[in-house]
């Protein structure tokens, strides 16, 4: 396999340490630099290269023999496979099985099985070999006039820990690692196995600081590549945080990590690093953005969910620590959603929490419906029990609105509501009612169950009763959006 990169940067050094200087060292040691990273590039592709190839002939053979296994299996049952892979059965031999209509159900039965196991290995062997030829595609890439330093094929494992070790460079990481962080992302956002290992190796809190630094940097670094790929990471990060919380696979998060991630949630973490951190984002902040993308477990999002309800009904100002930073939060692009002309504003992680209910109608439903776990402000359990009065908090007037805003520059009137944080309590409401997430205009409408029913009679009762049809006239209208989509 040639070179290994030690015996590249043992001759890199060599020449710097033998004194020789001028334009021709100059020339000289501009090669010798470009030799050591195409070795080093090398070294890491063939690696890559190997690494898939040897994961394909594993998944192939594992096939193979499930394949084999099912073939044996049907032949003991009495079945005949032919070379295509069609399954029959023997024809009744005698009367009694001629007129027994079960004859043909039971064989059909049989058949049908092992007609399943013999796709299934056909398809492990066909999603291989194209995992492998896109994992082979991405390893080369298209230049050929250079080795690929950055090749993404690898198992899960491996891939969750070069994104958590890119991750963890923060605003030291550079623009192409920031992509490369983003093509692992995209390429695995849907892996368990990816996504319980990158988000469970890290302790919640160290990524919260790691991630809002490097997303921090897409901002002030004038670079339209680094500020994109730090938007792709965002979306990504949400995606691969859903697939990470999901328990209905058998590879997620524990419960202990998400509770820490609760913990660290409601800690304001020094953005940039060293800050300072009564001026700081919370980690909830620096979450927000990356929870308005994915569908959400009921084990992992209502809990995040009551948190933030009930740390911002305790102080519905706590949010606006940051925007006395010298560098205002508010101009971070993972906080927010952008407005009219694009700048991206807002610091109420509210917003956020109800935009990822809207993506999760299970989880929404939950939230508005059953009885409330109350937390204490670390994010662990304080106690069980209660009315649920959600909506109610969401929907309140004046200053101790659960909605309020304030955002950079200071708004003449603070007391209302932002547009968009109204906006998402629609979301959530709307897949609260409907089972269907908001904006899955596609979708087919579930069931009604007796809970959706029942969250949706609070909306009318809220906004039918008392002060509410006051919300949806006049000063009041900042609520009418959550109502209409309802």
């Amino acid at each position: 396999m040639g070179p290994h990169p030690a015996d590249a940067e043992r001759g890199h050094r060599h020449h710097h340490e033998s004194g020789w200087h001028g334009d021709a060292a100059g020339l000289a040691n501009a090669k010798l630099t470009w030799a050591r990273d195409q070795i080093h590039a090398a070294f890491e592709e063939a690696s890559a290269l190997a690494k898939t190839l040897r994961d394909a002939h594993t998944e192939i053979t594992a096939a193979k023999q499930d394949l084999a296994n099912a073939l044996h299996d049907a032949t003991a049952a009495g079945l005949t496979v032919n070379g295509e892979g069609a399954v029959s059965w023997p024809a009744p031999t005698t009367e009694e099985d001629k007129r027994d209509p079960e004859y043909g159900r039971s064989w059909k039965a049989k058949a049908d099985s092992a007609a399943k196991a013999i796709g299934d290995a056909i398809d492990r062997a066909t999603e291989a070999d194209l995992d492998a030829a896109r994992a082979l595609g991405d390893d080369t890439g298209s230049d050929g006039t250079a080795f690929n330093a950055h090749p993404a094929g690898g198992i899960p494992e491996e891939e969750a820990r070069m994104a958590t070790y890119i991750l963890s460079l923060g605003d030291k990481a550079t623009d192409a690692q920031i992509k490369n962080l983003q093509n692992i992302l995209d390429h695995y956002n849907q892996d368990p196995r990816f996504a319980s290992s990158f988000y469970g190796g890290q302790d919640p809190a160290t990524f919260l600081a790691k991630y809002g630094a490097m997303a921090q940097s897409g901002d002030y670094a004038n670079s339209p590549a680094r500020s994109a790929a730090v938007k792709g990471i965002q979306k990504d990060l949400g995606l691969t945080l859903a697939t990470a919380t999901d328990t209905k696979q058998p590879f997620h998060v524990s419960d202990d990590w998400e509770t820490k991630l609760r913990a660290a949630g409601a800690t304001q973490i020094p953005v940039p690093p060293g800050a300072d951190p009564a001026h700081s984002p919370y980690g909830y902040q620096i979450l927000a953005n990356v929870l308005r993308n994915g569908k959400y477990d009921p084990h992992f999002l209502d809990p995040i969910a009551a948190h933030v309800t009930q740390l911002t009904n305790e102080n519905p100002m706590r949010w606006d620590a940051a925007t006395k930073a010298s560098y205002p939060f508010t101009e971070l692009k993972f906080i927010g959603v952008p407005d009219k002309d694009g700048n991206v504003r807002g610091v109420n992680p509210m917003s956020a929490v109800l935009d990822a209910l809207g993506h999760s109608p299970e989880a929404a439903t939950k939230f508005f419906h059953d009885t409330p776990t109350t937390y204490n402000p670390d994010g662990t359990v304080k106690s069980h029990g209660g009315e649920n009065t959600y909506l109610k908090m969401l929907t309140d007037n004046g200053s101790r609105s659960l909605l309020l805003d304030q955002q950079y520059p200071p708004r003449p009137n603070p007391g209302t509501a932002d547009p968009f944080d109204v906006t998402s309590l629609g979301h959530a409401l709307e897949a609260a009612t409907t089972g269907r997430a908001y904006d899955d205009v596609h979708g087919k409408f579930p069931p009604h169950t007796s809970d959706m029913n029942a969250v949706m009679q609070q909306v009318v009762t809220r906004f039918g009763t008392a002060d509410g049809p006051d919300l949806l006239n006049g000063g009041g209208s900042r609520t009418s959006t959550a109502a209409s989509a309802t």
